[in-house]
């Protein structure tokens, strides 16, 4: 039986060698679908430890049996880096220029690597069957679809991931109930025009001032058309359009995400956003054309599954291991995908610093991966709070 006692004195016997592992992986940092030095790192630690794997490409599972057969607890990291050029100066600093782990996916993979290592040592302790799941392709490649297809999910009864994020405590454990991170989807929207010359614009459709009316009135559909109280969020990243000073543009592309939590809210403005656009472009003698492309999915967070979460980290660690966040992150995470299909849970991890991921000086206090190794365990385990 795994105790919170067992937990605590594991986290204290991997401490250096899941820094270990997280050095090694943050100096080589490798983008989406592209993680072959990545996936030979963590099935080098695997076949070293005897833990059986197989592979999808550069993706890896590893099923830990238990004496007991049953359903399986599922503990996922993801571990593909960013296109940033790192400016940390730690001594294990990225070796690839222009890549970086700046989303801290080299911690993700770390503890659950560590949490691999005790669970299979200890695997005469487990009351069922855990899987690792090593998930390429997290930043913007779906990487979870084509896990979730390789059959990551069968006979799956709960599955959990952490993600590691400044502002809080390092090991502080912070996650809620319900919708966790938003849906995100891309759109394109070709505005058309003609063009003329800039001293006679009354010659020609001007894409760019239609272009700039639909910009304008896209912002209206959140203000004046959505719930106050339900998030949604409608960005125009990119602009492309025009050839000279003065050449009246004949068209403008605009680049888009939408994010959403409700369901309702993503289908009601992928059709506003194209009525909009189309209804603007026409009045002003254009036309416009949308493209759209869903992406990944409202991550949710099962409440029976986030409760027990709760109550093992408190139970485990004590008042003020675990934080309950008032609202979601409109952030994405390609973890609604496989909490789509069974229940699951994701969590936060505090790094102790303030420097936010997705830029040059993400760090970490890295006395965070241990509690991170630790609270893996409990769910492999089924740590009775």
């Amino acid at each position: 039986m795994i105790t919170a006692d067992l937990i605590r004195q594991w986290e204290k016997e991997i401490d250096a060698c899941v820094r270990e592992i997280r050095h090694e992986l943050h100096m080589h940092p490798e983008l989406a679908f592209h993680e072959f030095e990545t996936a030979k790192i963590i099935r080098k630690y695997l076949t070293e430890w005897g833990i059986p794997f197989r592979c999808v490409e550069t993706g890896t599972i590893a099923d830990i049996a238990a004496e007991k057969e049953g359903s399986v607890i599922a503990l996922r990291a993801d571990i593909d880096a960013l296109p940033i050029q790192e400016e940390t100066g730690e001594s294990f600093a990225s070796l690839n220029p222009g890549k970086m782990h700046a989303c801290g996916h080299d911690a993700h993979t770390a503890m659950l690597l560590g949490a691999g290592k005790i669970l299979w040592e200890n695997r005469h302790l487990l009351p069922g069957p855990v899987r690792l799941i090593f998930q390429p392709a997290e930043e913007d490649g779906g990487g979870a679809q084509n896990m979730i297809a390789a059959g990551t999910l069968e006979n799956v009864e709960a599955i959990y991931c952490l993600h590691v994020g400044s502002g809080s405590p390092a090991g502080q454990l912070v996650t809620k109930t319900g919708y966790i991170n938003a849906a995100s989807d891309a759109f394109e929207i070709y505005v058309n025009g003609a063009g003329s010359h800039g001293a006679r614009p009354h010659q020609g459709v001007d894409a760019i001032v239609v272009a700039s009316h639909v910009i304008l009135a896209l912002q209206d559909l959140v203000s004046r058309e959505i719930d106050p109280m339900e998030p949604a969020v409608i960005t125009i990243g990119k602009i492309e359009g025009g050839t000279a000073r003065n050449v009246i543009c004949d068209q403008v592309i605009l680049y888009g995400t939408l994010r959403t939590l409700s369901h309702e809210n993503r289908d009601y403005l992928q059709k506003r956003i194209e009525e909009v656009a189309s209804g603007i472009a026409g009045s002003m003698r254009g036309s416009a054309r949308v493209e759209y492309l869903h992406g990944y999915c409202a991550t949710f967070n099962q409440e029976e599954n986030t409760r027990y979460a709760l109550n093992v980290i408190e139970s485990i660690w004590g008042e003020g291991s675990s934080h309950v966040q008032k609202t979601a992150s409109m952030g994405a995470e390609d973890f609604g995908f496989y909490a789509k299909e069974v229940p699951g849970v994701k969590l936060g991890l505090g790094t102790g610093r303030e420097n936010g991921i997705h830029t040059a000086g993400f760090c970490m206090d890295e006395a965070a991966l241990a509690r991170g190794v630790g609270f893996f365990c409990a769910m492999a385990g089924r740590l009775q709070p």
